[in-house]
């Protein structure tokens, strides 16, 4: 009888479900939210099956009774917030109403960690200040982590703050899924990891962080190349190869980060943002003009800012990131932090002021002043990589037929980059976007007609404009 008993409550109950709930997404706590899977008393962000037998088991119960469940009292009489001590019609409306729904964290944070190099000992270090941290209900901590010597394979953790295990992987109680090695180089690869998170890990917002070797722009011909570098797998990530990986994504990525090298290129930023065409390219973008010191960012100090304001928005989030980065890191740093929405990258205002730039340059009467800001603009470890507006206020000083375009220049660099800083003497000319700037056309790297940046704009034939000179300071 007691059984036939429990299961007309269920029925009642799928009937009252059907009729009231619609499955849907809901960005705070969920009220019905009693468990996880097969009853783990742990909620899971979801009301679901398995919080329905939960509350089939407490209603019709009061305060003292065998079935008693203080959660299921969700409210008082006709919805009143206070609990009555009662798992009754009224609860059951109210969790009817939240039946399906998700709840979603506000920020998902991935972080595709490729130690798979020379960064093997790095990849653990940044790993245990992330598991310092851990995830909190709004905020999802991922990450993907590939190693080169220390071990096999290749791990996916969310993160929650577990203690350190003894031997590698580190973590083994985080670790989600483990993976045969993979080939962190390869698009394919950081496109799944992408959907996985998104998919597993719900959120209003995403942030994906690069982690790894990076050398901004440049093809396999160069030592230095592109970014995410894989030894075992001897690969590298080009510009277009990033942006494959980039493309086809379950949702758009808020904030693009490069816990990288000389990565805060313009051509790297008009790559992503003119040649994402499926999905929408990311709003903002973090990263160096100056190679990074070793141990990267402080993810500790940015994932504690973080959990202690969940709300904060894209901008706030890339603030605090290049702060904290300032902040920590060593003698010498650059952090910046674009807005390169599509309105911007793929503008027909930007278009026309490089071209306009480029074109003044090749044209101009005072060739021997723009050879002498071409080499004595603020550059980076990669000497052909210079502060793309440092170089424009040079030539607005000194060159009297470009000023006006120079100034345009420099313009739309303060808008597009909404964070910057820096420490340290010899980076002390830095603003916040890097540009592919060569000392004379004898120089220049033909894979660079490669970039759209290049094919789009007159930028390469100014490159290739003018005559060696001997390079000068500034």
């Amino acid at each position: 009888m007691k059984e036939n008993y429990f299961f007309l409550k269920i029925i009642i109950l799928f009937i009252f479900l059907l009729l009231f709930s619609f499955p849907s997404l809901a960005s705070t706590s969920l009220p019905g939210d009693f468990c996880g899977p097969m009853g783990d008393p742990t909620p899971d962000g979801k009301v679901d099956f398995n919080d329905l037998m939960v509350f089939a088991t407490a209603y019709g119960s009061e305060t003292g009774d065998p079935n008693w469940n203080s959660l299921c009292d969700i409210c008082g009489y006709l919805g009143d917030p206070d609990p009555d001590g009662q798992v009754n019609f009224d609860d059951l409306m109210v969790f009817a109403t939240n039946y399906g729904k998700v709840c979603l964290t506000t920020w998902t944070v991935m972080v595709y960690m490729d130690g798979d190099n020379t960064l093997d000992y790095y990849a653990w270090d940044d790993l245990s200040e992330i598991e310092s941290i851990g995830s909190s209900s709004e905020i999802n901590i991922v990450t993907q982590v590939d190693l080169y010597n220390s071990c096999s394979g290749t791990y996916r953790y969310f993160v929650t703050g577990a203690e350190q295990g003894s031997t590698y992987p580190l973590y083994p109680n985080d670790i989600v899924q483990a993976l045969p090695e993979q080939n962190m180089a390869d698009p394919a690869v950081l496109n799944n990891f992408i959907n996985w998170g998104i998919n597993n890990y719900p959120a209003d917002h995403y942030i994906l962080i690069l982690w790894n070797h990076g050398g901004g722009w440049r093809e396999e011909n160069i030592f230095t190349k592109g970014i995410i570098v894989d030894d075992t797998s001897n690969d590298f990530l080009t510009m277009a190869e990033l942006v494959q990986g980039l493309e086809n994504i379950e949702e758009p990525i808020d904030i693009i980060g490069f816990d990288a090298c000389l990565m805060q290129m313009a051509e790297v930023y008009y790559e992503i943002g003119s040649s994402v065409t499926t999905t929408s390219p990311p709003g903002y973008g973090i990263g160096s003009e100056e190679s990074e010191w070793g141990d990267g960012w402080p993810y500790d100090l940015i994932l504690a800012d973080l959990i202690s304001n969940p709300s904060m928005s894209e901008s706030t989030l890339c603030e605090t990131i290049v702060n904290n980065y300032i902040s920590y890191c060593g003698s010498i740093g650059t952090l910046s932090a674009l807005y390169f929405s599509p309105e911007i990258t793929q503008s027909t205002e930007v278009l026309n002021a490089i071209d306009s730039f480029a074109n003044a340059l090749i044209n101009s009467a005072y060739q021997t002043e723009i050879n002498l800001a071409r080499s004595s603009a603020q550059s980076y470890s990669s000497a052909d990589y210079k502060d793309f507006y440092d170089f424009a206020q040079i030539i607005k000083n000194d060159v009297l037929d470009c000023q006006s375009e120079a100034q345009t220049i420099m313009d739309l660099i303060n808008t597009v980059v909404i964070s910057e800083a820096h420490t340290g003497f010899s980076v002390d000319n830095s603003h916040g976007l890097s540009i592919y700037l060569i000392d004379s056309p004898a120089e220049y790297d033909s894979s660079y007609d490669l970039l759209q940046f290049a094919i789009d704009t007159q930028w390469d034939e100014f490159l290739q404009s003018g005559e060696r000179v001997l390079t000068g300071t500034r």
